[in-house]
C-alpha cells in the first residue's frame, strides 16, 4: 500500500507556479484520515488554489464561459455521473471539464467500463474529458472523437484517454 504526504510549504510550489485550481479526487485523498484530508483542502483554500472533489463541483468564469469541473476518482455508474453532470449544467455551467481519476491500475487501454461512461458523458453535450489512469507515466495523449455529439450543441466534446507506459513503480 502507499500512502502520500507532503510539508506543507509545498504548496508553495503551486502558487508560485500560477496554479489556479487542483483536483484532489483522487485515491490517496483519504491517505492520513479525515483530518489529513480536511488539512489539505484547508491549506489550498488559505493560499487561494480552488479544488474540486468528490463532492465539490464548482463553477469558475473564464472569458464570460462558465466552466464546470465535475471531479470523481473510480467512477463506474453512468447514472450517478450523469446526475452530477446534470446538476452542474443547471447550475449555469456552459462547458464541463470531467476529470476522471479512474482505470484499472498499471493498464495501457481504457476499460470497457470507462469507454461506456465516456461515450454517456459525450452524449451529453458540452463535456470535456480529463483522463487520469492510476498509477501510469504519461508517455503521449490522444484525443478520441466523440461517437455521437450532442446535437443542439455549437460545441463538440471530446473523449480524451491518455495513451501510456506502465511500470510498477
Amino acid at each position: 500500500m502507499f500512502v502520500f504526504k507532503g510539508p506543507k510549504e509545498y504548496v508553495n510550489i503551486l502558487t508560485q507556479g500560477s496554479v489556479e485550481f487542483a483536483n484532489v479526487a483522487n485515491n490517496h485523498s483519504y491517505d492520513y484520515g479525515q483530518q489529513g484530508y480536511k488539512d489539505t483542502v484547508t491549506l489550498l483554500e488559505e493560499h487561494g488554489v480552488a479544488y474540486a472533489d468528490r463532492k465539490k463541483y464548482p463553477i469558475f468564469e473564464a472569458d464570460g464561459l462558465k466552466i464546470g469541473v465535475y471531479a470523481v476518482a473510480g467512477a463506474y455508474n453512468t447514472a450517478g455521473v450523469a446526475e452530477n453532470i446534470k446538476a452542474l449544467k443547471k447550475a449555469g455551467a456552459d462547458i464541463i471539464i470531467a476529470s476522471m481519476h479512474w482505470g484499472e491500475e498499471y493498464q495501457l487501454e481504457p476499460t470497457s467500463y470507462q469507454k461506456k461512461i465516456a461515450q454517456a458523458l459525450c452524449d451529453m453535450g458540452d463535456v470535456f474529458i480529463h483522463s487520469v489512469i492510476r498509477h501510469c507515466a504519461i508517455h503521449q495523449r490522444r484525443y478520441l472523437p466523440c461517437q455521437s455529439p450532442h446535437p443542439t450543441s455549437p460545441r463538440r466534446s471530446s473523449l480524451h484517454f491518455s495513451e501510456e507506459i506502465c511500470g510498477r513503480w
